[in-house]
């Protein structure tokens, strides 16, 4: 399969939990991000905080919290623009 010629497995299921997180399946999106950060690279710490935020948010979500889930939104996004 061409993809994982470019992307590892915890970047393909950081890609999942993006995805989940958008339409809203927060426990498919807390699963990608275990797997994620359970399988990211030692120096991808980039890539461990982002997809902490995100996993933050997808317990925010199963958790009913859609307030504090936008706040994580909002900061994952701040923090996005900051480090890049």
């Amino acid at each position: 399969m061409w993809i994982t010629a470019h992307y590892d497995q915890a970047e393909l299921d950081s890609l999942g939990l993006a995805a989940h997180l958008s339409l809203g399946r927060y426990e498919e999106a807390e699963a990608h991000a275990r797997r994620s950060l359970a399988q990211l690279r030692p120096h991808m710490k980039r890539s461990s905080a982002i997809t902490g935020a995100r996993l933050a948010r997808a317990q925010l979500g199963m958790a009913g919290d859609s307030e504090q889930a936008g706040v994580w939104d909002q900061y994952t996004h701040d923090t996005q623009r900051t480090i890049t």
